[in-house]
């Protein structure tokens, strides 16, 4: 169950179809998961893939949901408190490559599934400061397990995530259900056509 902001335009497609443009993805996810399997949500937003591997998982195993904005994490939040589920952990961080504090480029006061700590060049974009986490030190000071599983939409900050991961992804390698935006491909100096092996 969720409590959905129909002002933003990602949120009205769960409301009218159920789901939104990465209903396939959602799929994965439910057929992905079993047992006791670890999901780390990075960039949860109100918590749709949350719930989705929260339903999967039936209170079994450990959902892990980072999510920095101050609207959406409260949406989010709210969100896991109306369903049965007590094996969510939530953070309000944006994961990347180092601790510390930055700026994310928000849409006003509705849960944006758009932040970034990139410009956005929209005009009416707002900014918050959020606290900064590398995977590597924070789940280890958390005393989280290792993920089966991560679905990684940073919105052009994956390549910051995946550096600030490196010892836990070489240790104990999780799948990915991972988002990349042409400006995260720049940065990492690769072409829109990549070739996938496996």
């Amino acid at each position: 169950m969720m409590n959905l902001d129909l002002r933003d335009p990602e949120q009205v497609k769960v409301y009218f179809y159920g789901h939104y443009h990465e209903r396939y993805e959602a799929d994965l996810v439910g057929r992905l998961l079993a047992d006791d399997d670890v999901f780390w949500d990075i960039g949860a937003n109100v918590g749709y893939f949350t719930l989705v591997a929260a339903t999967a998982l039936a209170h079994r195993g450990q959902i892990v949901a980072f999510e920095p904005g101050e609207n959406a994490y409260a949406r989010l939040t709210a969100n896991i408190a109306l369903n049965p589920y007590e094996n969510i952990q939530t953070y309000q961080v944006a994961v990347s490559d180092r601790e510390g504090e930055a700026v994310l480029n928000v849409t006003g006061d509705i849960a944006d599934s758009s932040a970034s700590l990139f410009s956005t060049g929209r005009s009416q974009a707002a900014h918050e400061v959020c606290r900064t986490v590398a995977l590597d030190q924070f789940f280890v000071a958390e005393g989280l397990r290792p993920p089966t599983l991560i679905k990684l939409d940073a919105e052009g900050a994956e390549l910051a995530v995946l550096q600030g991961a490196q010892s836990l992804i070489s240790q104990s390698p999780p799948m990915f259900l991972m988002e990349m935006e042409d400006k995260t491909l720049r940065a990492a100096g690769a072409s829109k056509t990549a070739i996938y092996q496996f």
